[in-house]
């Protein structure tokens, strides 16, 4: 019996030392493979198929240099960064087929390489460090440059998060053998005369130049006249209809032909716009769009959206007294329902433009209804309020102030059941004209194009959305403006790449679950200190209760395994061995 014990437990040394040596054999050889295992969510550090498909069109050798310092002191934390971005460069290498080559160069020990990245417009970074001899400052270069057939891109500095795609874009436009044109339509000033030396500001009313700065990073960029003798350029991409306001029926008829010919067509629809220098003074806006989107089955609405999840603004300032009998002023912010915060379930998750993106903040918006649609086109809504969503006159006071901030929530509630509103809708198919003849200023010779191609039309019950005061780097609303713009423009595959590992996974407010649970603020200053109070003594519980099961939950599941295993063993114990010889 001893003796098979003591074979026994030989039998299980080996069969360790046997696991540990596969183990250690396997890790050897997976270095030397060109593939890594990937175990992200979203595979953040692999490359995707969009990359991996320009890397197969290459017709010519893509030559990439990275200008890198090795010595990195004082900026020790970048190293990982930097074994991704080198870990990635190998794979594009390994995928390019020999079409691509990788060179990694040294400014400041290289002087030819040092040279070579102040022409190509490449700059260091100084990082400062304190140290026994006193203050240093290290350049730290982290640039890269790209080289195919006779273009050349530049990243001037370059993170791990945007690496690949700032490369996949840089090389699909060096591939192109012509650069989309996006066209933007509006009734803003024109833009300020170029003067060399001289930077002129843009008017005040040209609101929409941050989105076209957007759209300028990948595509031409030209604001169109549609009374133009010349007509729409022939190698229009996209068409944006920024804040349409009088069209005539000539207007109309261009992105009429222009959409019924397979081209795509987002209009950023407003009944009235607000003043965001401070006044909120409102001006009604006569679209002359109405009537054309009617045909094709869609409505914008006059009333505004009051939203329940909302952002929150500054509401003045509220005296509180603490419990040693002092006073102290503190800041006040309520949610302001004209400001919807749309995320999760608002935004359509089956949509390449909102697929990724974590939220987008609208002003003002318009709900937007679809009937009547002719067969031809497919209809989905893309952007809507939460269900507790209301709709409120257009001549509701928008004004900023904590007293119509509360009234606006009571007139909301006392409005009628709440629900969800379509904020923004896209039809898609071949789209039949809304004109029975040419409009007065087209030659009645000039036929008219009625469903030739597949086209798109994006209409957002809002423009504020994409206002230069909205339009912060970072904010949802830029990525749903790239994405939306790459999906009119036929590029779907970079738009997955762009938001790629950017998805928040938001916690819980629960002092907020608590409000609306117990029926949102109250009207008196008493009343809501008190459900301030609560709420958060609610939320500090349930975070109390989370954290502890964090601690506790693992301890008990060993605890709890042990004791399983124990219970097992001790039940084989007990039994009488059946392995003998009898």
């Amino acid at each position: 019996m001893r003796e098979r014990a003591q074979q026994a437990r030989q039998a299980s040394r080996f069969s360790g030392l046997l696991l540990v040596g596969i183990l250690l054999t396997g890790l050897a050889a997976s270095t030397g493979l060109p593939h890594r295992m990937d175990l992200t969510e979203d595979g953040e550090f692999t490359l995707s198929s969009a990359t991996l498909e320009l890397l197969d069109r290459l017709e010519d050798r893509l030559q990439i240099k990275l200008y890198f310092n090795r010595d990195i002191e004082g900026a020790e934390g970048l190293l990982p960064a930097r074994m991704v971005l080198e870990d990635l460069l190998d794979e594009m290498k390994a995928a390019g087929n020999g079409q691509v080559s990788v060179e990694v160069v040294d400014p400041t020990t290289d002087m030819a390489a040092s040279r070579d990245a102040e022409q190509a417009g490449v700059v260091a970074i100084p990082l400062s460090s304190s140290g026994v001899g006193g203050m240093s400052v290290n350049m730290l270069w982290q640039g890269m440059e790209l080289r195919y057939q006779d273009h050349t891109e530049v990243l001037p500095f370059i993170l791990p998060g945007d690496f690949e795609f700032a490369v996949s874009v840089r090389l699909a436009a060096m591939m192109r053998k012509e650069t989309p044109l996006v066209g933007f339509f509006s009734r803003e000033p024109a833009a300020p005369l170029e003067m060399p030396g001289f930077q002129v500001p843009p008017s005040p009313d040209r609101i929409f130049t941050s989105l076209r700065q957007i759209v300028g990073g990948r595509f031409d960029v030209e604001d169109l006249d549609l009374e133009s003798e010349e007509g729409l350029p022939s190698n229009l991409t996209a068409l944006v209809v920024a804040r349409p306001s009088g069209l005539s029926d000539r207007e109309v008829f261009e992105i009429d032909q222009f959409l019924c010919g397979g081209g795509r067509v987002v209009v950023l629809h407003d009944h009235e716009s607000f003043d965001l220098r401070g006044s909120l003074a409102r001006t009604p806006i006569e679209t002359g769009m109405d009537e054309f989107l009617a045909a094709h089955g869609v409505a914008v609405h006059s009333s505004l959206v009051y939203d329940s999840r909302s952002q929150r603004v500054p509401a003045g300032r509220q005296v509180v007294t603490l419990p040693n009998g002092a006073q102290a002023v503190v800041d006040l912010t309520l949610p302001y329902g004209f400001f919807p915060a749309l995320a999760d379930e608002s935004l359509d998750r089956e949509h390449p433009v909102t697929r990724e993106i974590s939220d987008i903040t609208l002003m003002w918006a318009h709900p937007v209804s679809l009937a009547n649609i002719p067969e031809a086109l497919d209809a989905r809504v893309l952007l809507r309020s939460s269900d507790e969503s209301w709709t409120l006159p257009e001549d509701t006071s928008p004004a900023i102030e904590r007293s119509n901030l509360e009234l606006l929530r009571a007139r909301a509630s006392a409005s009628g059941q709440p629900r969800s509103y379509a904020l923004a809708v896209v039809l898609t198919g071949a789209f039949p004209t809304t004109f029975e003849s040419n409009p007065e200023g087209i030659p009645p010779e000039r036929e008219r194009i009625s469903g030739a191609s597949p086209g798109a039309l994006v209409v957002i019950g809002d423009a504020d959305l994409f206002h230069d005061a909205t339009l912060r780097p970072g904010s949802g609303n830029v990525d749903f403006a790239a994405n939306l713009i790459d999906w009119l423009a036929g590029d779907e595959a970079l738009i997955r790449l762009r938001t790629r590992g950017e998805s928040d996974r938001r916690l819980r407010n629960f002092a907020e679950e608590f409000i609306e649970e117990a029926g949102g603020w109250a009207t008196t200053d008493e009343e809501n200190l008190a459900l301030d109070r609560d709420a958060l003594a609610h939320q500090r519980a349930k975070e109390r209760t989370i954290a502890w099961a964090n601690v506790l939950g693992p301890v008990l599941f060993i605890l709890l395994a042990g004791l399983f295993h124990w219970r097992s063993q001790k039940r084989k114990a007990s039994q009488p061995y059946a392995g003998g010889k009898t």
